[in-house]
């Protein structure tokens, strides 16, 4: 049990030091992308682009063809740090969370109607290891291809080992294979619009 305690510590301390490397590295990203910050807290950056590929077949026939304008979204690390208040989980910090993530959500459904640049993307889509997460809230999941799928996975998982707290597992909902989550920006809007809710919850 001692060791174990030892080991803690140790361990917040690796991650205080790497997180406050990588957080430059973040920075460094950020600036040299155009990335947009949806709403005030920011936790998710989105970057509109032309679809580099492959072609995506959705479960409704769907195509996604190369050259189609796109939002990838990305998740702040930062922000979910900040939002837990460090080390430590707690029911404050995982409400704040749900709470950010709707603002964002609401925000970008409000950026895809008023936006000259949001008036022309087709699909919302992001690259992320929270599979069952994002499937509640709507999204259809779609696996990566091999190459993709090694180097994202690794980058992915590491973040995802720096930014939970030292001793913790991954967070519900959680896989250690990353996948691709598309939504069109029809059903983007329809299930954002007055009378649906976004299946936002801590379970």
């Amino acid at each position: 049990m001692h060791h174990c305690g030892i080991c803690q510590i140790l361990e917040r301390w690796f991650k205080r030091l790497a997180r406050s490397a990588w957080n430059g590295v973040e920075a460094r990203f950020e600036t040299g992308r155009e990335l947009i910050r949806c709403g005030r807290a920011g936790l998710i950056r989105l970057e509109p682009k032309s679809y580099k590929g492959p072609e995506v077949t959705l479960a409704d026939g769907t195509v996604v063809k190369v050259g189609t304008p796109v939002a990838e979204m990305h998740l702040d690390s930062r922000k979910v740090v900040e939002a837990y208040g460090g080390e430590q989980q707690s029911i404050k910090g995982v409400l704040t969370l749900v709470r950010d993530l709707k603002e964002s959500l609401d925000w970008i459904r409000a950026w895809l109607l008023e936006d000259p640049v949001g008036r022309n993307v087709r699909f919302i889509f992001a690259v992320t290891l929270l599979e069952k997460e994002l499937r509640r809230l709507g999204f259809e999941i779609v696996h990566l291809p091999a190459w993709p799928w090694l180097s994202v996975g690794i980058y992915m998982r590491w973040l995802s080992y720096l930014y939970r707290p030292a001793g913790s597992p991954p967070p519900p909902g959680s896989s250690l294979v990353p996948k691709q989550a598309w939504m069109s920006r029809e059903r983007f809007l329809s299930m954002s619009s007055s009378g649906n809710t976004w299946k936002l919850g801590l379970r």
